[in-house]
């Protein structure tokens, strides 16, 4: 039988513990009580109490990339939705004022469109 790897069972503890320290304290608050309370079996934690200042800069920049990279997914699904909107809400002034032959403006009036969003709309028809 294949013996399971300690290491990454270890590490992922680490980042669970990380995580869930996170709701109640600061980020470096959350990687110093997990680095206190892994549990002494795990081979990881006599590097990491050795190394600890690397073992905490390591755990501090992976933690903030992860952070970052969520906040850039985020913002990539909002300024795609945002262009989404604006795409399907160019093609309903367009269709209106095709169908009802209005004016610009017609439509978008008829749309409830603000007069701010109105003039964003206008530059792009």
């Amino acid at each position: 039988m294949v013996k399971p790897c300690r290491p990454p069972e270890a590490y992922t503890w680490t980042v669970a513990a990380i995580r869930a320290n996170r709701k109640q304290m600061s980020i470096e608050e959350s990687i110093d009580k997990a680095l206190n309370d892994i549990p002494e079996d795990f081979e990881i934690r006599l590097f990491l109490m050795a190394n600890r200042v690397e073992g905490k800069k390591m755990l501090l920049t992976e933690y903030n990339e992860t952070e970052t990279m969520a906040l850039f997914k985020e913002e990539g699904f909002e300024e795609g939705l945002e262009k989404g909107i604006t795409k399907a809400t160019l093609k309903c002034i367009k269709s209106l004022m095709s169908t009802l032959k209005l004016s610009a403006k017609g439509a978008m009036d008829i749309l409830e469109i603000s007069d701010e969003d109105q003039k964003k709309y206008a530059s792009q028809l």
